[in-house]
């Protein structure tokens, strides 16, 4: 295995947070009663923990290798890893014991299946840590090295779906917010939440992503931030007239 380039867009690309829903899957904590816009609060909050652990992760990485460590990439790979397992851990906690209130019911399930999603993407980063481990620990009799670089494009590639598919999921976590009274012309065209609140979550989505939130290619969780923030905007507040 050799290039640190090709290290680097492997681990990086678990942190470039991602509609394939799958099956709700029932959890033994009690649930608590959500209000959707507690629910987009929490989910934004995710969105940017992850996206400061991928930027931690590209410093570490671009740190280590500064110093000439051989090892940096692998080193790096299982750091991030762990870390991005530990928050994807308490973030499916929070979605599996989220209950929706003052939603339509199709939209009751839009947190176990986020929480579903964070738990086939923490499975396949799970894969990925083992791979960066068996470099780590360097040649071993009996290991086959090039079965499992083969397995980092695939890796990737599901990656990459998964995200894409939490991009495609995002305008759900949005729908929650989207008054169900029609306007004068019979359109949705209204939040349920009031300009105030509304203004306080465009400003944490503006602090939490700040710059990167004009950027015309970015990753899939910068995306997402770009797509709520843009609908929020968009629709008129709950006291606006209808």
């Amino acid at each position: 295995m050799s290039g640190r380039s090709l290290w680097l867009g492997f681990f990086l690309a678990s942190f470039s947070t991602a509609a394939v829903a799958a099956p709700p899957q029932r959890s033994a904590a009690p649930s608590n009663d959500t209000p959707p816009l507690q629910f987009v609060q929490n989910y934004i909050t995710q969105l940017a923990t992850f996206e400061d652990l991928r930027d931690a992760a590209a410093r570490e990485l671009e740190e280590d290798k500064a110093q000439g460590q051989p090892q940096a990439p692998m080193m790096a790979c299982i750091h991030s890893n762990t870390r991005y397992d530990l928050e994807v851990a308490a973030a499916m906690r929070t979605m599996r014991t989220t209950h929706l209130v003052g939603v339509d019911k199709e939209l009751q399930t839009v947190p176990q299946t986020i929480a579903d999603l964070y738990g086939q993407r923490q499975q396949i980063v799970a894969q990925m840590t083992k791979v960066c481990s068996a470099f780590a620990e360097g040649p071993k009799e009996g290991v086959d090295y090039k079965a499992l670089a083969t397995l980092m494009p695939q890796i990737r590639a599901q990656l990459d779906y998964l995200d894409n598919t939490m991009f495609e999921a995002s305008p759900l976590v949005f729908g929650t917010l989207i008054s169900d009274v029609p306007d004068s012309q019979g359109h949705a065209s209204h939040l349920v939440i009031s300009c105030d609140d509304r203004k306080r979550l465009v400003d944490r989505i503006d602090a939490s992503f700040g710059a990167k939130l004009a950027a015309k290619n970015a990753n899939f969780g910068v995306s997402q931030a770009q797509l709520i923030r843009a609908k929020l905007l968009e629709y008129k507040c709950a006291e606006e007239p209808r």
